[in-house]
């Protein structure tokens, strides 16, 4: 609960969070999660396209270069325990380091 209350407060804009727990939820294979997250995403503006299309994960066809970073970077914590630099590079072009 402490990290959740950290991530909605934070600086990283609603739909952008949303993207990224959407995305832990299904690698985490956490279905109540998911469920809960699928119906607060919509309040942010996600589309049920994207919120299919975050189940395809990073590499699906039509992400921007932004949100596509985003759930690379997700996949890349929870895989490596690390978001590349490459990851970083793109979101650095919107996101600073806080």
């Amino acid at each position: 609960m402490e990290m959740g209350t950290v991530l909605f407060k934070g600086l990283i804009s609603p739909r952008e969070r949303e993207l990224a727990v959407l995305r832990i939820g299904w690698l985490a294979g956490a279905p109540y999660e998911w469920g809960e997250h699928v119906k607060i995403s919509q309040r942010y503006g996600v589309t049920l396209e994207e919120i299919a299309r975050v189940q395809q994960g990073s590499s699906a066809p039509g992400w921007s270069e932004h949100d596509a970073a985003i759930l690379r970077g997700v996949e890349e914590l929870l895989s490596d325990f690390a978001v590349s630099d490459a990851t970083w590079d793109i979101l650095a072009k919107t996101w600073n380091e806080a």
